[in-house]
């Protein structure tokens, strides 16, 4: 399996991706590998999709990779997956609130926050809560859509309909076939070829 030619590196199985770099990248590494690996990936039909980059969201929600295929309508949202990175993406969802944020609720929403809303989530009460919510593996597929820039556009391009896979999964022996299957079933699904002769709307 493609997990073992990983599991003598330094940080595997890189289950602290949300907080620590190092995680992160050598999770990245992984799931480029296994993606390259899944016989029905053809890379040249693949490319980032671009966006502004926020490094610290995407180590928070262990987004690895995202990529579109413009010629067949299909793309592709990778992210690892932990018991710890789940636990710190609850912290750093449910920080202690500013004076200025208590005041907007109280104002705007008519809502006086409680001490422990007020004191944001604990790190015990954290565990406990991943603890009833934590799935090592999802994958789903799902309707979305791509921009096409278009200079003859007169918006300047347009959104074309596609299908977007995305996965979560721990980098482990377990999941890994369970993501190469839903990688693979995706990928031979009938794609929506864009027709560039067509005009669009």
């Amino acid at each position: 399996m493609l997990v073992d030619l990983f599991r003598d590196e330094l940080f595997f199985p890189f289950s602290d991706y949300a907080t620590d770099i190092q995680h992160f990248i050598g999770a990245q590494r992984y799931w480029l590998a296994l993606l390259r690996a899944v016989p029905e990936f053809v890379e040249a039909d693949w490319h980032p999709v671009l966006r502004a980059v926020d490094v610290a969201a995407d180590q928070a929600s262990g987004l690895m990779l995202r990529l579109q295929d413009t010629t067949n309508s299909r793309l592709l949202s990778l992210h690892t997956n932990s018991f710890e990175g789940c636990t710190a993406e609850l912290l750093a969802d449910n920080p202690p609130m500013t004076p200025k944020q208590i005041a907007e609720a109280k104002e705007k929403f008519e809502w006086k926050p409680d001490k422990a809303a007020i004191s944001g989530i604990t790190r015990e009460h954290a565990i406990r809560e991943a603890g009833m919510i934590y799935v090592a593996f999802t994958a789903q597929a799902e309707p979305a859509e791509i921009y096409v820039p278009d200079a003859g556009h007169p918006e300047g391009g347009y959104l074309l309909p596609a299908r977007r896979l995305v996965l979560l999964s721990e980098v482990s022996r377990d999941c890994e076939p369970q993501a190469q299957e839903a990688l693979s079933r995706f990928l031979k699904e009938p794609a929506r070829r864009l027709d560039r002769s067509a005009p669009q709307t």
